[in-house]
């Protein structure tokens, strides 16, 4: 008669505490305050661009998206734009 037992390992003292680590850490990402980011510039891929600085202000505000806050980009609406591809688009003021 072939009985076979199961044998259980026990965790160690490190691997106890690297459970408590992930833990808290995902406890404190779960819980931590969310932002709501505000960049105003004066252009903004690919809407509006003329140089670098309209694929920082993009590609910044969706890394920060991807971190869960909230954000909003405010730039001049050029009349060259074209807004179809924008979601929540808001004109704020007109101007002139």
């Amino acid at each position: 008669m072939n009985i076979s037992s199961t044998v259980y390992k026990y965790p160690t003292l490190e691997e106890y505490c690297e459970i408590l680590i992930l833990i808290l850490f995902e406890t404190i990402l779960h819980f931590r305050p969310r932002y709501h980011v505000v960049h105003i510039a004066s252009e903004m891929a690919p809407v509006a661009k003329v140089g670098g600085l309209g694929d920082v202000v993009a590609g910044l505000g969706r890394s920060i998206q991807n971190r869960g806050h909230r954000v909003e980009v405010i730039i001049p609406k050029y009349k060259c734009m074209d807004i179809t591809g924008i979601k929540n688009f808001k004109v704020i003021c007109h101007m002139g």
